[in-house]
């Protein structure tokens, strides 16, 4: 029975529901970047970008939240992705438009 106690408290610590949506975004973020696998300098810049804000929003989760700045923290974290992930779709699209009108 401890055990299984211990195991509910780790669940329940690393797996709030903003966790979850902040993982759920990190998710599609990086299927998008599979899909874009064939255009490396995309990826690996978008890759460089994502780890430099994620560590420092993370961080400043992580140890500089008093006082209700996780809620800051963590929104930033969601704007930063949302603001790569749209720009990846952007591109990908504009990729897709580019060979469609390359083919005619």
């Amino acid at each position: 029975m401890f055990g299984g106690m211990t195991l509910a408290m780790l669940f329940t610590d690393y797996f709030h529901s903003d966790l979850i949506l902040t993982y759920v975004h990190y998710v599609i973020l990086f299927s998008i970047w599979i899909v874009l696998r064939k255009r490396k300098s995309f990826v690996w810049i978008n890759i460089f970008i994502f780890l430099s804000h994620a560590a420092v929003l993370w961080f400043n989760l992580i140890y500089n939240s008093a006082g209700g700045m996780s809620l800051v923290w963590w929104f930033y974290e969601l704007v930063f992705v949302w603001i790569q992930m749209f720009a990846a779709i952007i591109y990908a699209v504009g990729l897709a438009l580019k060979k469609t009108s390359d083919k005619k």
